[in-house]
């Protein structure tokens, strides 16, 4: 099956606008305005394996929920808005809604989708020019300092960087604040760093985020980091099998949150995933992979508190390809505007493609 290439014809302005997003950028003059917020940090979860949205946030007023699926629709959801939920292991996340401080947007997805791991990571992390756009954002937010990423594997929104730091997950609670620190400023020589993993037992999902936001909150530490959660490609036993990567996503955020507290204001948190799934379950109890998603942006300037969704329905005729819940926003658009408005108008203008701008 041909890729598609395009699903957003319109402009990032165009989409902004149709939100009711603002965007406060100007149409001429230095990419970035003077005024960013003091000394600013951008932190990207990455679901890894392409996490279903339905669960993620299940639109539990959908009509069409109950039928394609019943679990989903049952009591013991964290409600959002009347018609959005999160599942009960959000509680963390919840509660940072309520207090504004997180921003829910579904059913988005990428400008040109794919249904293969690598394609589609590469196309959530691509910035202008074919780097990551988070790599766009160094040298603004963080000059002098690695983009640090956490994780088993290498993440596009890193792409084309000359200072970066990766990290396994056992490295970075293996060794000592004042290493990490040293190791995140791109001056003391070498320019991208790869760290290898100690000989020790796998730590814990809490224990990695403790010592992330940590290095994030340290005066020298670095500004822009990626951590990669896996366990969402759910094709079988779906239900069972997120409990576990559900329970680390909330426990990532609230111990992220917790150790950026004194830049909570100045910091924001986007949880992001390659892909969607299926609307409909497998014979095995799982989804495949799909298209449309959810994502979330928490931070103490981020104005939470709100569902961003052109919601297309899940009835068969409003489905992607007759199988996928469509995707009608762009992540890079939302990603964009929220960042600038919690952090500086226009820090983002030049970070992500030359099609949203």
């Amino acid at each position: 099956m041909a890729e598609p290439t395009d699903l957003f014809p319109l402009t990032r302005r165009d989409l902004l606008v149709g939100a009711g997003l603002s965007l406060a950028v100007g149409s001429t003059g230095p990419a970035v305005a003077a005024a960013v917020a003091p000394d600013p940090r951008v932190v990207v979860i990455v679901l890894c394996g392409g996490a279903d949205g339905l669960s993620l946030v299940p639109p539990v007023g959908d009509p069409d929920i109950r039928r394609l699926r019943p679990a989903l629709a049952e009591s013991g959801q964290l409600p959002l808005d009347g018609f959005f939920a999160l599942p009960a292991a959000l509680p963390a996340i919840h509660a940072r809604y309520r207090a504004g401080e997180a921003l829910v947007a579904h059913a988005v997805g990428t400008g040109a989708p794919s249904r293969s791991h690598q394609i589609a990571l590469q196309r959530l992390g691509t910035g202008p020019h074919g780097a990551g756009w988070l790599v766009a954002l160094a040298p603004v937010v963080a000059p002098h300092r690695r983009v640090v990423t956490v994780g088993d594997r290498p993440s596009g929104l890193t792409d084309g960087a000359t200072s970066r730091l990766y990290l396994p997950p056992e490295a970075v609670t293996a060794l000592s604040l004042d290493r990490l620190v040293a190791l995140s400023d791109a001056r003391r020589g070498g320019r991208t760093l790869s760290v290898a993993a100690p000989h020790r037992r796998q730590a814990s999902t809490v224990d990695i985020a403790r010592a992330l936001g940590t290095l994030l909150a340290a005066p020298d530490g670095p500004r822009l980091a990626v951590l990669d959660l896996p366990g969402w490609d759910t094709h079988a036993a779906q239900e069972r099998t997120l409990a576990r990567p559900l329970a680390d996503l909330d426990t990532a955020v609230a111990a992220l949150a917790e150790t950026l507290a004194p830049v909570w204001t100045s910091t924001v948190m986007a949880v992001v995933t390659e892909f969607g799934r299926t609307v409909a379950l497998n014979a095995a109890g799982g989804t495949d992979h799909g298209t449309g998603t959810a994502a979330m942006i928490l931070g103490g300037s981020v104005r939470g508190g709100r569902v961003l969704a052109d919601w297309p329905g899940l009835s068969a005729p409003a489905l992607h390809e007759g199988r996928d819940l469509r995707a009608t926003r762009n992540v890079h658009a939302v990603l964009a505007s929220a960042i600038d408005d919690a952090l500086a108008p226009g820090l983002t203008r030049s970070a992500f493609p030359d099609g949203l701008v």
